[in-house]
């Protein structure tokens, strides 16, 4: 071909024309795009599952749900929290779940629920090293002993029923079972997680037979 370029002509070469998309380039534009609709696939399944936080401070859990996923649950009373002290410290009175303790103390937090010294409550914590408002769930107890419920379904009217019911002994760190129905979300994405590597994987493999056959 012969192109004009101020009162000059010279021909176009093979290397001065587009080339064309290479086959393996072709064949691997379809497995970014699968690979791009997994992960979304994968981000779904993790956020639409009731992560354990979500479960302890949705308004739809029921006290025996929240139970079930903390680390700790005690009956306690607060002696210290910000900003009057630098940390919060708790007397533990009975302990309903997590290892025995007289005492437990949590680092300073703008996340943390609002706890004030002299309260007795019952505390259920997710994390055990943190009052993260996400992953807590505080209830305040009466001089009766009469627990606020505080919107949270099934909460024991007092704190005797509630060491008839959940009561365990002092040492025990053993979770009760998921209520029926549950399912184990974290079994899921790691499932899907796993499926999506081999589409992956397999899918790139065939791209480069498809590519190195033509």
């Amino acid at each position: 071909m012969v192109v004009a370029h101020r009162g000059r002509t010279r021909s176009l070469g093979a290397e001065d024309r587009p080339r064309a998309p290479r086959a393996k380039d072709r064949a691997l534009v379809p497995v970014a795009g699968l690979a791009a609709w997994l992960a979304t696939i994968l981000v779904l399944v993790s956020a639409l599952g009731p992560s354990t936080v979500a479960a302890v401070s949705g308004t739809a859990a029921t006290f025996e749900e929240v139970f079930a996923r903390s680390e700790i649950v005690v009956v306690a009373t607060v002696t210290a929290a910000p900003p009057s002290d630098a940390t919060f410290r708790m007397t533990v009175e009975q302990v309903l779940k997590g290892p025995a303790t007289d005492e437990l103390t949590f680092p300073s937090d703008p996340r943390a629920v609002e706890l004030e010294p002299g309260s007795r409550i019952v505390l259920l914590a997710v994390d055990p090293a943190s009052l993260d408002f996400r992953g807590t769930v505080a209830l305040v107890v009466a001089a009766d002993g009469s627990i606020d419920p505080d919107g949270l379904d099934g909460v024991p009217a007092t704190v005797a029923d509630l060491v008839a019911t959940y009561g365990t002994p002092p040492t025990s760190t053993a979770r009760p079972a998921a209520p029926d129905g549950g399912i184990p979300w974290g079994v899921v994405v790691a499932v899907v997680a796993a499926a999506a590597c081999a589409l992956v994987a397999g899918a790139f493999a065939a791209a480069r037979r498809r590519a190195g056959g033509r």
